[in-house]
C-alpha cells in the first residue's frame, strides 16, 4: 500500500512539473505568433504579374517576412491595418519609385512614411529600388540586426525623418549601374484599310511595324505593308486594280509617358511608295496606265490597351501626301487618279520586350 501512495505521489509531482513547463513556454510561444503576425507587409498592386512589384517581394520574402498581395482599395495606411500589416508599399504613379508606409509594432500608430525614388532621365533601376526599400524595412523591423549588414549609400545625405506624416524622398546612386526598365523593343502586325480619292475604292492591307524607344518618350518606327486585296476602279471604258505597296521610317513620340494600362503615341515620317496599276481594257480599247515609284510624308497617331506588360492591343490612323499622282486613262480618256493625299487605319496587336 506504501509503494502505491508513493507511486501515487511520483506521479503528481511529474504531472505538476510537465503543467509548469507548457504554462512557462506559453509566454514565448504566444510572443513568436504575434511577433509573425506583427511582421506582416502588405504590397499594393495595380496589375496582377507587375514584375517591378515581383523584384520588391523577392527581397522582403528574402528578409524571412510574411507578404500579402492585394488590390488598392483606399489609402495606403487604411489598407496596411485592414491587413494587420505593419509596413505597406506601393508604387508610385510614375512608375519610378515606392512608397513606404510603417507602423509602429506596439503602438500601430504612423512610425514612417517615406518614398524611394529614381529620377534619372535613363531610370528607373528597378534592382536598386528594390534593395533600397528592403533595407529601409530592415533599419525600421531590425534595428539591432541591421548593424551587421552594409546599408546602400543614397546619392546625398538622408533628409531628416518626417514630420507628422510629412513624406520623404531618397534618390538612388547616379552612378549605379543603370537596368532599362521601359519597352525597348516592339514589334506590331496589323490590318486595315487604305484609301486615296480620285476615284478607286479602299485597299485591304497588312501592316508590319518595329519600334525602337530611346528612352521614356522618343523612338523610331520602320514601317512597311503590302496589298492583300487591290482597290478598284471601274469605268464605261474599262476596269483598273491598284495595289500599294510602303516602306517608311518614323519619328515617335509617347504623348502618356506614365505608367498606364492605356497607350498614345505619334509620329513623324517619310515612305517610299510603289502604286501598281493594272488595267483590263474592252475590245479595241487600250489602258496606258502606269505604275509609279513614289516618295510621300506621312503622320500616324496610334493608341490602346495593354493587358499585359508584354502584350498591346490597338489601332492607328496614317496620313500622308505622296509627291506624285498616278493617272488612269483608257482609250486616250480620263478614268481616275491614285494621290497625292492618302489615309490609312488598322487595327494590331503588338509584342514588345
Amino acid at each position: 500500500m506504501k509503494r502505491s501512495r508513493a507511486h501515487r505521489s511520483l506521479s503528481r509531482i511529474c504531472l505538476s512539473a510537465t503543467l509548469g513547463t507548457m504554462l512557462l513556454s506559453l509566454p514565448s510561444a504566444l510572443a513568436a505568433s504575434e511577433e509573425k503576425t506583427t511582421h506582416r507587409v502588405l504590397l499594393l498592386v495595380d496589375k496582377p504579374g507587375d514584375l517591378f512589384i515581383e523584384r520588391i517581394k523577392a527581397e522582403i520574402v528574402g528578409m524571412g517576412l510574411s507578404v500579402v498581395t492585394r488590390a488598392p482599395a483606399g489609402p495606403l495606411e487604411e489598407d496596411a491595418r485592414a491587413q494587420h500589416a505593419i509596413a505597406a508599399i506601393r508604387l508610385l504613379s510614375t512608375r519610378n519609385g515606392v512608397e513606404v508606409w510603417m507602423a509602429d509594432a506596439t503602438s500601430g500608430r504612423s512610425l514612417l512614411r517615406q518614398i524611394v525614388i529614381d529620377e534619372r532621365p535613363d531610370g528607373p533601376d528597378q534592382n536598386l529600388i528594390a534593395l533600397q526599400t528592403a533595407e529601409l524595412l530592415r533599419t525600421s523591423l531590425f534595428p539591432r540586426t541591421a548593424e551587421t549588414h552594409a546599408p546602400i549609400p543614397p546619392a546625398n545625405p538622408p533628409p531628416p525623418a518626417e514630420r507628422a506624416g510629412q513624406p520623404v524622398a531618397s534618390s538612388v546612386a547616379a552612378s549605379a549601374p543603370v537596368e532599362s526598365t521601359g519597352v525597348e523593343m516592339a514589334a506590331q502586325a496589323g490590318v486595315g484599310a487604305l484609301l486615296s480619292p480620285g476615284g478607286a475604292g479602299p485597299e485591304l492591307q497588312v501592316w508590319l511595324s518595329l519600334h525602337r524607344f530611346f528612352g521614356r518618350r522618343f523612338g523610331l518606327a520602320a514601317d512597311f505593308s503590302l496589298p492583300v486585296v487591290r482597290a478598284a476602279l471601274d469605268g464605261p471604258e474599262g476596269t483598273a486594280k491598284i495595289g500599294t505597296a510602303m516602306a517608311g521610317l518614323a519619328v515617335l513620340a509617347r504623348l502618356h509617358a506614365d505608367p498606364s494600362a492605356w497607350f498614345f503615341n505619334a509620329g513623324l515620317g517619310a515612305a517610299v511608295l510603289r502604286v501598281g496599276v493594272d488595267g483590263e481594257a474592252a475590245p479595241t480599247l487600250t489602258s496606258d496606265s502606269t505604275s509609279v515609284l513614289t516618295g510621300a510624308g506621312t503622320l500616324r497617331v496610334e493608341g490602346g490597351y495593354a493587358p499585359t506588360d508584354w502584350l498591346h492591343l490597338g489601332a492607328h490612323v496614317l496620313g500622308g501626301v505622296a509627291f506624285d499622282r498616278v493617272h488612269l486613262r483608257f482609250a486616250g480618256n480620263d478614268a481616275g487618279s491614285w494621290g497625292r493625299a492618302f489615309a490609312a487605319a488598322a487595327i494590331f496587336a503588338e509584342v514588345t520586350w
